[in-house]
């Protein structure tokens, strides 16, 4: 038996193109006030499920790769920036 990937070959498995694409980017075209006043609070409310949290907080963000890194990324910048001293985050960050 023989299996084929659904993206065309020439294609990144991650462009425009390919129909996961546009399912992925869905929520992203939902309005802002429904993603920030209704979504967002339910999702908020769940317990337990942090990366779901952090995946609906940053719908907002419009740079691909910033998004991903909010979602993946276990600490916030508030919460990276209070483990070090005023000295130290000035320096760093």
């Amino acid at each position: 038996m023989r299996v084929e990937l659904a993206h065309r070959v020439n294609e990144p498995a991650f462009s425009h193109g390919d129909p996961l694409s546009k399912t992925d980017d869905f929520p992203r075209r939902l309005p802002t006030p429904v993603r920030d006043h209704i979504i967002r609070p339910l999702v908020e409310s769940l317990p337990r499920r942090e990366r779901l949290k952090r995946a609906v907080r940053s719908l907002g963000n419009g740079d691909v790769t910033k998004r991903f890194a909010q979602v993946r990324a276990v600490f916030s910048e508030p919460m990276k920036a209070a483990l070090l001293r005023p000295g130290v985050r000035a320096a760093v960050l």
